[in-house]
């Protein structure tokens, strides 16, 4: 819905919430998907608290290097 009524910021944070559901569910990888679209709406939309919440759940989601 955040969508059609262009919405970004509530987009984003609805994509937030589904990516942390799917990481309780152990989805991981449906998880990293929501979660790094979210982040690029919070980035376009300069939204720094949330670019920092999501960008430290990714880093525990994704294999380090």
């Amino acid at each position: 819905m955040a969508r059609e009524v262009t919405q970004p910021d509530d987009e984003a944070l609805a994509l937030g919430g589904i990516g942390e559901c799917l990481v309780l569910e152990g989805k991981a990888g449906d998880a990293v998907r929501h979660l790094d679209d979210a982040l690029e709406i919070f980035r376009r939309l300069g939204m720094r608290r949330e670019i920092e919440r999501v960008t430290r759940r990714l880093a525990g989601l994704r294999p380090s290097a």
